[in-house]
């Protein structure tokens, strides 16, 4: 029985969806580190999404075992035990795009914790606790490390902020492709079209997602310079929110689609 739910478990881990932007935080004590992921993602939701390997962890272990975890009591969001990963919708470019999100730590045998993190370019987090951070307070940036001493709380803060439109615009400036997506009409019934104006010929990769963020379907295109008509058609699909996810090499576009029927 354990090796099926092994097997069971790396195969959910092999068809994960990657996040459109990934962040990481590592603790460290007494020689044992866990890492924490966040980010945001078209297809996330506040609460576990599995195709984003947002998974519930079991229950704490005893106090004396080191242990970290997100969780969303306080905040209110339902997290269940906790998650070692944490997504919330979001799309590109962002601007002060601000995600709030909580921190379990069990560190019963050590009052210092070593942190180290590796975030995306325009992405800043503050950890704090909740009382106004004036017990703890950590801006972090980019990729860096520091500790914290005298920790004698159990719920920390993570203020996420997301600023990636900068970024954005100096790509598009030397090596952007998609000049502009338009879905008309939209909200739709049964079909509707993309509009794509390109500033060259290229491939592009269109994905479609639902709103639970499973994949539906995944297409390539050939774009000519200037105007590119898609029609797409929706005749096999439900009344609902979808999500159409544009890939070229150095460019990631979003559009939201509502399907009424």
């Amino acid at each position: 029985m354990k090796s099926i739910i092994i097997t069971f478990l790396l195969s959910f881990s092999l068809f994960a969806q990657i996040p459109l932007v990934e962040n990481s935080l590592t603790f460290s004590s007494g020689g044992v580190s866990i890492t924490l992921k966040f980010g945001i993602d078209p297809t996330a939701t506040n609460g576990l999404d599995s195709h984003l390997n947002e998974f519930e962890l079991p229950p704490l272990p005893p106090s004396s075992v080191f242990d970290i975890r997100f969780v969303g009591a306080t905040i209110g969001i339902d997290l269940g035990n906790g998650t070692l990963r944490d997504y919330r919708f979001g799309e590109l470019p962002a601007a002060q795009l601000t995600n709030i999100h909580e921190i379990f730590i069990q560190n019963e045998n050590s009052d210092t914790l070593e942190i180290a993190w590796n975030f995306r370019e325009g992405v800043t987090a503050e950890l704090t606790d909740f009382f106004g951070g004036t017990l703890v307070n950590l801006m972090m940036s980019k990729i860096g490390e520091d500790q914290i001493v005298n920790l004698q709380l159990n719920n920390l803060k993570l203020t996420a902020t997301y600023n990636i439109i900068t970024q954005v615009k100096e790509s598009i400036i030397s090596n952007s492709i998609l000049n502009s997506v338009v879905l008309y009409p939209n909200p739709f019934n049964i079909s509707t079209n993309i509009l794509i104006t390109s500033e060259k010929s290229n491939t592009l990769d269109i994905k479609l997602y639902n709103s639970i963020g499973m994949q539906c379907e995944s297409n390539f295109y050939y774009l000519h310079s200037g105007e590119n008509i898609i029609p797409l058609s929706f005749s096999n699909y439900a009344s609902g929110i979808y999500y159409l996810v544009f890939l070229l090499p150095n460019e990631i576009k979003t559009c939201k689609l509502i399907l009424t029927k």
